[in-house]
This record gives structure tokens, sequence and C-alpha cells, in this order.
């Protein structure tokens, strides 16, 4: 096998004995793979976009039109029910001006907390202790970058 494998040739093909194989084929297939899946996931997103989501969309419209028009609660039929659900978001327009309001209020309850990844493993890194009642911990993985053309 050479470095330059063909993606889609990579995903069709079955696994290659892994024992046998050099690091440099491995990388070159895992590289392959990776450009696979890129590619079969750019098409299926667009597919799933073309042909589900943009039908479902108008359905969706449609319903919740002929839901107010009817002042109904819901569409039953022979293949489900149809309600209506109501979806609430809250986004954050001004940072200083929310934390401001919120350290002021000592309204606690309207933030999410959670740790500071970066941070605490700066502080691991100067050996600090971890910030009590957090977990730490890290794992391998790899990591493979594409040869550069030349």
């Amino acid at each position: 096998m050479s470095m330059n494998v063909d993606p889609i040739q990579a995903m069709n093909m079955d696994l290659p004995d892994l024992d046998t194989m050099s690091e440099g084929d491995m990388v070159g297939l895992y590289v392959a793979l990776r450009d696979a899946k890129a590619i079969v996931k750019k098409k299926m997103k667009e597919q799933i976009h073309r042909h589900i989501n943009v039908k479902m969309d108008a359905l969706t419209a449609k319903m919740l039109g002929r839901l107010d028009v009817g002042k109904l609660k819901g569409i039953s039929s022979d293949y489900g029910t149809a309600y209506r659900i109501e979806e609430a978001s809250a986004t954050i327009a001004d940072k200083e001006v929310f934390r401001d309001y919120v350290t002021g209020n000592k309204i606690w309850d309207l933030i999410d907390w959670r740790a500071n990844k970066t941070y605490v493993r700066g502080l691991v890194e100067a050996n600090q202790p971890v910030p009590p009642g957090l977990n730490y911990s890290t794992r391998y993985t790899i990591g493979v970058r594409r040869a550069s053309e030349s």
C-alpha cells in the first residue's frame, strides 16, 4: 500500500492486517479514511438538508399554520399526532452587562457553571492543586497530520 490511498477506495476496502502494516502505511490509511469520512459526512449533510430537512421544515410551517388558524392543540391521524412545542432560547447579547446584573443581584441560578479546562490544565502544569469540587483528567488519543505537498 502507498501513503496516497484514494479515500473512497480506503473506505470500501477491508481493513488490512494491522500487525503486518508499516507505521507509514497506517498513517496513510488513517489519512485516507479521515478524508473519506469528511467526504461522506459533507455529502450526507447536503443530502439530509436537500431531501429531508427542507421538506420537514415546510411540513412544520404548514402544520403550525393549521394549528394556529384552527386554534387546535394538536392534529391526530392514523400515523401519529402533531402538536405545538414551545422552545425557549436565551443567549447573551452583552456579556459584561449580564455578568454585572447576575453578580450585582446575586442571581446565580441565571447562569450555568462549568470549569475552564484550559485554566485548570495550566494550574496542573504549574504543579498547583486542582480547585476543590472539580475532577480533572487527561487521556491520550492519536493525532494524524497530512504530509505536506511538495
